[in-house]
């Protein structure tokens, strides 16, 4: 018996360290005017509560034709998890207090220098293990497909293409995860909100400036779905959309 109960327990262990997998939830890489201290990945965790990222790294992956494939960014997340909302918010330069403001149990770090997240092609991957570092090229024969992949694992990704002209190029689709293409509603995607009840990413543009709020242009989400209308971005809190059938809280 005793010998059954050790072993719940650490099967136990297990499922929580794989739940505890920290996922994308919003990114905002374009406010309206400048974007010093307007810019921010936020990153959840999938039980909802405080967690540690232990040996996991946030990188940020070039797409344009410039350099694709080249990690402009990488973040360690070792020292740093979510709040008790189950929220961590990456931020741009001072890290001013931004409007909404944040959920008073979401973490908060500036880890990006002002301005420091690009407005064209990009991809955001959460990876285990990572060995390389800023600088290193991963897709060294620019065909949009990645050759090197210095981690363990892919734990979650999220990339955007840019649509003013060939060359651009998202990588999420190498791991199983989404690209958003802003070839496909013709506008530029200035954020990036997932919604967990549709369990799909949407790019949309936005209007208002730095500290905020953020708010979705009509018409302008990528896929369209008319209750992102009028969504405001809620950096550091869950994210929460309006219909005019119900509302819908996102963890």
């Amino acid at each position: 018996m005793k010998h059954s109960i050790l072993t719940a327990a650490a099967l136990c262990a297990i499922c929580g360290t794989a739940a505890a997998a920290p996922r994308l939830n919003e990114v905002l890489v374009n406010p309206a005017s400048t974007d010093d201290n307007g810019e921010f990945v936020e990153i959840r965790s999938t039980t909802g509560g405080a967690e540690t990222f232990t040996n996991h790294t946030l990188l940020v992956l070039e797409g344009d034709s410039s350099a694709p494939g080249v990690i402009d960014i990488a973040v360690n997340l070792n020292a740093l998890g979510s709040g008790a909302s189950g929220l961590l918010l990456l931020r741009d330069g001072t890290g001013a207090a931004l409007n909404p403001a944040a959920d008073a149990g979401t973490n908060s770090s500036t880890v990006f220098t002002a301005a420091q997240l690009e407005n064209g092609s990009l991809t955001f991957l959460v990876v285990t293990g990572f060995s390389g570092a800023a600088g290193n090229d991963l897709d060294t024969n620019d065909d949009g497909t990645i050759d090197s992949t210095p981690w363990t694992a892919v734990v979650d990704a999220l990339g955007n293409i840019e649509n003013d002209g060939a060359g651009n190029f998202g990588y999420a689709d190498d791991f199983g995860f989404t690209n958003l293409d802003e070839n496909v509603g013709g506008f530029e995607h200035e954020g990036m909100i997932y919604d967990a009840v549709l369990s799909q990413w949407i790019g949309v543009n936005i209007s208002g400036g730095v500290p905020g709020p953020f708010t979705v242009n009509t018409n302008q989400s990528n896929p369209f779905n008319a209750k992102y209308d009028g969504h405001v971005m809620t950096p550091g809190s869950l994210n929460v959309f309006t219909s005019v059938e119900n509302w819908e809280a996102m963890n």
